[in-house]
């Protein structure tokens, strides 16, 4: 089955990034800010110690995207397109699902981008990779 073909190390560490996509990370950061801000606004944290804090924060993002890369020898957007493709092949071999139902249950934003993914990695399109199944 494709799955064994994925380093599985920190599989559970980014299980909801997989599907939430990276786009979860930035609404998180934004979150954040947004609670920085108001604690900045009520007096109980200074401009600085806020800049520092996100400061830190975004080093700290960065040393461990470079940790994973390290470790996984993939970025993290490659880690969670793998396993996002993996799951698709899956769906696409034993499930009735259509192509954009598969799109949106394995995390894409948009079938034309799933689509743009799924060729990179096979080739072919996921329509096509389900006919020669």
């Amino acid at each position: 089955m494709y799955n064994s073909y994925i380093n599985i190390k920190g599989e559970d560490m980014l299980k909801d990034l997989i599907f939430t996509g990276l786009g979860g990370a930035l609404v998180f950061k934004e979150k954040i800010e947004e609670e920085l801000k108001k604690l900045e606004e009520k007096g109980k944290i200074d401009t600085k110690d806020m800049k520092s804090f996100l400061e830190s924060l975004e080093q700290k993002g960065k040393d461990s995207d470079a940790k994973f890369k390290e470790e996984l020898k993939l970025t993290l957007t490659e880690y969670i397109n793998q396993k996002r493709i993996a799951l698709a092949v899956d769906m696409l071999t034993y499930s009735k699902l259509s192509i954009s139902e598969i799109s949106e249950k394995c995390g894409f934003s948009s079938q034309n981008y799933f689509t743009r993914v799924f060729k990179a990695y096979h080739k072919i399109s996921p329509s096509e990779f389900r006919k020669h199944v």
